[in-house]
């Protein structure tokens, strides 16, 4: 049976935490690493130390202080054999620290999934099973473990990692930062800085204010960059997505494909295009999912392109969030996207991806004045005090008839936080043939001859 902890491992990391600086992580340790009743013991005795404190305990310091809540407390009576460990505890330097804590956290991860298994042993000895609810909960379990497992509170020097953020800024001067994913369409990416991983980022608009294809053409953007691409589709079967993709990539109308009508220029345009795409193979995985499937398809989807692929997301796009519903219950539709939006800022920095959803403009918003400057801001989305405090960047899409008739769409900067708030930026905007992007011909391809035919 694999090994679920070592007294050795737990002696040592105890004995680090009398050390400076490494006995500050005893106040966000849990105690749980440790497997050992008195190693927890002292463990405890250690964090209250530090707590009142706020420095290093030595043996005899801690000795004295552990005694004298034993006599306070009759309760901490049970703890006089972890008061004795103190006296054995190893040496140890605090270079190691890193070292130890990441055994430990791995037995710990261990004894997790083991008690995972135990539940699931239990549960499967039951008549009626509902298989439904056992994956949920697995899945709820492993999100929980996720977050532990990398360790969400990072700590160190201002000047501890001057190297690796001189290094990223470098990266992002390139324009090729591997931690940011360029939405692809320049006034945007100028404003906003692209979207970062770990982050959410929110779409918005009216009904038919191009939210899909706004989300299409950001996802064919990041895969033709090189990035990764995940597209959940909740609404549009997958073909019927596949097609307005196409639509992108040949600059045809998505509608004259659905409905086999092209005139023979744009049929040799759509044949090049799915002979183009078998050639490049483009990293844009869709995913056609039941409207209200629950987020936690998005693990359990991930772990399986993982496998297939081999390669790790860069850019999960929900489309859209208004028809997916959270993991954890709820009881009204404000706690339902509040839930939702949280679990997605979740499973964002749990997968270290950037996640892309799009939500319906509130109704007050739609009936507005368009180009009134008060209109703007995250409140006119629908729910938005449930929506937008768990996004990192909101940016709202508008569009007036004499805009539809200028193909132009206009995205307002609601929340941004290391962008320029309430910008304002005009792109091109040409719906039937599912293009959103920068003013210039809208209805060039990528190739270089779209014309020639296909032997």
């Amino acid at each position: 049976m694999a090994k679920l902890h070592s007294a050795q491992v737990e002696k040592k990391l105890l004995a680090l935490l009398l050390k400076n600086p490494t006995f500050m992580r005893s106040l966000s340790l849990d105690l749980n690493m440790f497997a050992i009743k008195q190693h927890k013991d002292l463990a405890a005795i250690i964090k209250k130390f530090v707590h009142k404190y706020r420095t290093a305990p030595s043996k005899s310091a801690l000795l004295s202080f552990a005694n004298e809540q034993i006599t306070s407390d009759k309760a901490l009576t049970q703890v006089a054999a972890a008061v004795e460990l103190i006296k054995t505890l190893p040496s140890s330097k605090p270079s190691e620290f890193e070292y130890y804590y990441d055994k430990a956290n791995n037995y710990f991860m261990g004894r997790r999934i083991f008690d995972i298994g135990v539940k699931l042993t239990e549960k499967f000895k039951k008549s009626e099973v509902n298989f439904s609810n056992i994956k949920q909960d697995m899945i709820t379990e492993l999100l929980v473990m996720g977050a532990g497992e990398k360790d969400v509170v990072k700590r160190g020097f201002l000047h501890s990692n001057v190297h690796e953020r001189y290094a990223q800024y470098k990266e992002s001067r390139r324009r090729d930062a591997k931690h940011i994913i360029p939405f692809g369409i320049s006034a945007l990416d100028e404003k906003t800085g692209g979207m970062q991983k770990s982050f959410v980022t929110l779409f918005y608009s009216k009904t038919g204010g191009g939210k899909t294809r706004t989300a299409i053409n950001v996802a064919y953007n990041a895969a033709r960059a090189g990035y990764n691409v995940i597209y959940f589709s909740l609404e549009m079967a997958f073909n019927f997505l596949a097609s307005c993709f196409d639509s992108r990539m040949a600059a045809i109308d998505s509608k004259q494909i659905i409905f086999g009508r092209l005139n023979r220029e744009d049929r040799i345009k759509y044949k090049n295009v799915l002979k183009q795409q078998v050639k490049d193979q483009l990293g844009i995985y869709i995913v056609d999912v039941a409207m209200n499937a629950k987020s936690n398809v998005i693990l359990e989807e991930t772990e399986i392109y993982k496998s297939v692929t081999g390669r790790q997301p860069d850019l999960i796009v929900v489309d859209y969030a208004g028809i997916m519903l959270p993991m954890q219950p709820y009881s009204n539709l404000s706690e339902r996207f509040n839930n939702l939006f949280l679990e997605y800022h979740q499973i964002a920095k749990y997968l270290n991806v950037s996640l892309l959803t799009a939500a319906q403009e509130s109704r007050d918003a739609s009936k507005a004045d368009i180009r009134k400057e008060e209109n703007e801001g995250v409140h006119n989305i629908g729910l938005s005090n449930f929506m937008a405090p768990h996004c990192e960047t909101v940016i709202r899409a508008k569009q007036d008839p004499a805009d539809k008739l200028a193909s132009i769409v206009w995205f307002v900067i609601d929340k941004c936080r290391y962008g320029s708030i309430g910008g304002k930026v005009a792109v091109t905007a040409r719906w039937a043939t599912t293009y959103v992007g920068d003013r210039v011909r809208a209805d060039a391809t990528t190739f270089k001859n779209p014309n020639k035919k296909i032997e």
